[in-house]
């Protein structure tokens, strides 16, 4: 064979392989031989140039087990690349995956460059990707003559919240747990259209959505997360639309709690620049990515008072807010008593609690209460918490009445979903099927 095609084929096969020692082995050369045809050939480009990098075999292994998948790429770099190569449908949600690169010597002694993405997916609830449609808009109409007294109703903490348990019976592969207790909520509802046009004023005292998944504090578990559509679906249409329903005319003040801060906390840490997102055509109104957007609290006409610390002055006598106090049991109220200058509501602590003092004011003696109305969530153990094994929390709620320049705190306690307010026995209906009617959403 004459050099010169021995040259071209050397060149050939360089231009594929990239390697000296490979085109060596192919033709029967010795390296040296085919770096003289190279330079015979007097393409200098081809030696100068770094050599061609052999293409990386990508392989994709699924893991799936029950709503769960682990996927693993060989020769993929990015996780877009390895969701494309698994071919899974929109419904499987990454929440976290792990992207690798390290160099191994090839069979001829060139280093190659390998690739690994490693991700773990969850396959989310149907409401996670099928938008809600929007339900009625609602104003207050206030009462065109104002009763001689008034009331207010305090709705204490709910967080309203799920635990999504995988359970093969289920619908859809899983069997929702409440955090809140639908029984006692709707002990609630029944107060607020029993104490009528008296009833001026509702306040929701925060932490009426748990907000586990949006914790930049505590590690999530995984049963509580991919829950935030449903537990915020139940919050507007099984409390906060039968509020409104109920009591057209009060006025219904939401305060900021440490839960609902959450959602703003997440954001700082891990979407700062989505913050302070507003619609593109008007760039006005509520920021997107709030408790207010996602609650539609203007759709009921709610006022949301934030940030987390901020108060209400409720008939311009008892400071409310949502407090960040905890005592062991009894000792809160003792300790927002002690340097009190006015009646003080909170709730925070999830307990009922209530303690008095008279003060001395430039008009007289006066007396002062300070008092926390306890829960309106489960307190079984199902709530993430940090207090053992046994909860000391009670349900409850408090009722404000003022009549004239008088004012009268008190509180209704509810247990196991029953109770006494005004001489009747209440009894809450907690069922699914009360739930799904007023939510739309199946359980």
């Amino acid at each position: 064979m004459k050099d010169e095609d021995i040259a071209d084929k050397v060149r050939k096969l360089y231009e594929k392989l990239g390697s000296i020692r490979a085109v060596g082995r192919a033709l029967d050369l010795a390296p040296s031989s085919v770096h003289y045809h190279l330079n015979k050939k007097k393409d200098r480009t081809l030696l100068d140039a770094p050599p061609p990098k052999p293409k990386a075999r990508r392989k994709v292994d699924i893991k799936r087990e029950g709503n769960s998948a682990i996927v693993t790429g060989r020769g993929i770099r990015t996780l877009e690349d390895l969701l494309d190569a698994a071919n899974l449908d929109r419904s499987w949600v990454c929440f976290k995956h792990h992207l690798n690169a390290w160099q191994a010597l090839a069979k001829d002694s060139e280093i190659v460059q390998l690739h690994q993405v490693k991700a773990y997916l969850e396959r989310a609830p149907d409401f996670f990707i099928d938008p809600i449609q929007p339900l009625k808009q609602y104003r207050r109409t206030p009462l065109s003559v104002k009763p001689t007294n008034k009331s207010a109703l305090i709705i204490p903490d709910s967080q309203h919240g799920f635990r999504r348990i995988e359970d093969p019976s289920a619908e859809n592969g899983y069997r929702w747990e409440p955090l809140h207790d639908r029984a006692a909520i709707d002990c609630v509802l029944q107060i607020a259209d029993m104490m009528g046009p008296e009833l001026d004023t509702i306040i929701l005292l925060g932490d009426m959505f748990d907000g586990s998944a949006f914790s930049t504090r505590w590690q999530t578990e995984p049963e509580l997360r991919f829950t935030s559509n449903y537990s915020f679906r139940e919050l507007y249409a099984g409390l906060l639309l039968p509020l409104r329903e109920l009591c057209p005319h009060a006025e219904i003040i939401y305060l900021e709690g440490n839960h609902e801060k959450r959602l703003q906390d997440s954001l700082v840490a891990k979407l700062d620049e989505a913050r302070g997102l507003r619609s593109a055509d008007t760039l006005s109104g509520n920021e997107i990515l709030t408790i207010e957007s996602v609650l539609a609290l203007d759709s009921l006409d709610i006022k949301y008072v934030g940030p987390y610390g901020a108060a209400y002055w409720l008939y311009d006598e008892i400071r409310i807010q949502h407090g960040s106090k905890a005592r062991p049991a009894g000792e809160t109220a003792s300790a927002y008593l002690r340097s009190a200058t006015s009646s003080r509501i909170w709730g925070h602590v999830h307990r009922l609690e209530m303690a008095q003092k008279k003060i001395q004011t430039k008009d007289g003696p006066k007396l002062i209460t300070a008092a926390s109305p306890g829960c309106l969530c489960r307190t079984d153990g199902a709530v993430p918490h940090a207090g053992g094994d046994f909860l000391d929390w009670q349900q409850g709620i408090g009722v404000v009445y003022s009549s004239g320049d008088r004012i009268s705190v008190q509180l209704v306690p509810i247990e196991d979903g029953v109770a006494i307010f005004n001489g009747y026995t209440i009894r809450g209906d907690g069922s699914v099927e009360t739930t799904t009617k007023r939510t739309g959403l199946r359980f």
